[in-house]
């Protein structure tokens, strides 16, 4: 061990607590959810949500920088004062 690092009390390295076991278990609950379909499910809803905030950020996003790209008073108005 390095000098000045003390080891956490009560708990074992990764290498002992049996890691490869945790991966186990996520591997089959992953290929269990993608078995009954519920993964599809999320990442649809996930997409679906990613999607809905990429648009509402272009809908309001461009129009508004290209406003501050013209309007020069507004562009000064905004701009943080130092």
């Amino acid at each position: 061990m390095a000098p000045g690092v003390r080891p956490l009390r009560g708990r074992r390295p990764l290498d002992q607590r049996g890691l490869h076991g945790a991966v186990l278990r996520n591997a089959g609950a992953a290929l269990a959810a993608l078995t009954r379909g519920e993964f599809l499910a999320q990442l649809f809803d996930s997409a679906e949500l990613f999607l809905t905030g990429f648009m509402l950020a272009l809908i309001v996003g461009r129009p508004l920088g290209m406003l501050l790209a013209r309007v020069r008073l507004l562009r000064i108005g905004i701009e943080p004062t130092s």
